[in-house]
Formats: C-alpha cells, structure tokens, sequence
C-alpha cells in the first residue's frame, strides 16, 4: 500500500508526538504511564492491527527490532556496494529516506526508545538469543558511551567479563 506524502508526514509527526509525549509520562510517573497503556489498549480496536507492547514480550521486541535494524543495514549496504563509494551512499540515501547527518539511517527515534526501556528489562531471564539481539541493537549507538557502559555491565554481570558479547560490543 502506497500513501501520499502527506498522509506519510502525518503519520510521522503523530507517531513523533506520541512517542514524545509517553516518554514524559514515563519520566513523570511510571505507574501512570503503565496504567495508560492498559486503558488504550481497552479502548484502541483497528481492524487487521494488533498493537504489541515492549513491557509484555521483551523477547519479541528485542528480536523484532534486531531484525528491522540488520534490514535497514543491508538495505544500505547494498546502495553503497552499487555506487561504490560510502559518502556518496550516504547522500542519495539521506535524500531518499529524508534523514540526516545525525541519523543517516534514521534509526535514532528507535535506538532511544530502545535506551530508554532497556534499563527495565530483567536481564536475568535473557538466553543467548535474546543477548545477540540485544547487542545487535546496541551496536547501532555510537554516541552514548555512558549506555554502552550500562550494556557492557549487564553482560558482564550475567554473562561474566569473559563473554565474547563483551568483547563485541567494547569493540564494536
């Protein structure tokens, strides 16, 4: 399916507005926000849409948001193999995909989102597939030393300092 341009910004300063707008509900009163989000979801029925939530099914997000992010990255690898060079890659796509410098890829609303829950999640009951995705994800920021720190530790806490996620992801 195929919507204007219009009807696309739309879509994208609601979804801009809503995610905003639950990220300070959540700073200001986190029982709050949880207690919304049961009343929308009693109240919000789209036909053929089902409305998955980061709290219910961890694993499911964390799977689901590796695998988005691996496509959006192959999808540039490919464009920067066909045009050979990476800085001209980079142009056509940010024209293209209506990014910026900031967030070529455009994956930074998503990799806040992701920073932001990820210090709720029990890392305790992750298994391995769970911590390669979480990584996966993580790898993907590349300007906040100060979460990579917190990622690193909660691998070595569970996993132990000699885990080869550490090594990636201190490296990656």
């Amino acid at each position: 399916m195929k919507i204007s341009e219009s009807d696309f910004l739309l879509l994208t300063g609601l979804a801009e507005f809503h995610f905003k707008f639950a990220e300070y509900v959540r700073e200001a009163d986190n029982d709050l926000f949880y207690r919304a989000i049961d009343y929308a979801k009693t109240y919000t029925q789209v036909d053929g849409m089902k409305f998955d939530y980061w709290h219910e099914d961890p694993k499911k997000f964390l799977k689901e948001m590796n695998e988005v992010f691996v496509k959006i990255q192959q999808k540039f690898d490919r464009l920067v193999s066909k045009v050979g060079d990476s800085e001209e890659a980079k142009k056509i796509w940010m024209k293209k995909k209506k990014t910026s410098n900031d967030d070529v890829l455009g994956m930074k609303n998503y990799l806040d989102n992701f920073k932001h829950h990820s210090k709720s999640l029990n890392f305790d009951h992750f298994d391995m597939a769970d911590w390669e995705n979480f990584v996966n994800i993580c790898k993907h920021i590349d300007n906040d030393a100060k979460f990579i720190e917190f990622a690193v530790g909660q691998i070595k806490r569970v996993l132990g300092s000699d885990s080869d996620l550490v090594k990636g992801l201190s490296n990656g």
